[in-house]
């Protein structure tokens, strides 16, 4: 079933409201994703926003937030998120895992600045390694910070 309402998987907020900064939407994530990494039936795998398949449940960076937050078990496209503001924000997300601001600026519906062609990056994939993912993504969150977005 589509965006099946479950309790939410570890001890965070339930809210709707997510940052409309970068910075502290992609901190939030991280955080989500690293809640989820320690809770059981939870794998992480960035090809899926949340899709529960028999006792496991697999999320995305985005996906991570949508489940702590949310308590979303299925989300399986675009069109199936709570309001298209959070899907906007998780298309966001997902460009920012990927290190590019400009992206996730125009999801966001923030103006192009030569700053944020500046910002954008190269971050490690998760499954390539995770240690090093984190490390480069708090970077980015700094420097997203440093640069007011």
């Amino acid at each position: 079933m589509y965006n099946e309402f479950k309790e939410a998987p570890v001890e965070a907020p339930r809210t709707t409201e997510l940052p409309d900064k970068m910075s502290d939407l992609l901190e939030l994530a991280l955080g989500d994703l690293e809640r989820i990494e320690k809770t059981p039936g939870y794998r992480v795998d960035m090809n899926q926003w949340v899709t529960e398949a028999g006792d496991k449940c697999f999320v995305c960076l985005a996906g991570s937030v949508l489940a702590t937050r949310f308590g979303l078990r299925n989300v399986h496209a675009v069109c199936n998120f709570p309001s298209e503001v959070v899907m906007f924000k998780m298309k966001a997300l997902n460009w920012l895992r990927l290190g590019d601001a400009r992206q996730a600026a125009i999801d966001l519906g923030i103006p192009y600045s030569p700053v944020l062609r500046q910002l954008c990056r190269y971050v490690t994939p998760y499954d390539l390694n995770r240690d090093k993912f984190f490390d480069e993504q708090r970077g980015f969150v700094a420097d997203l910070r440093a640069a007011g977005y």
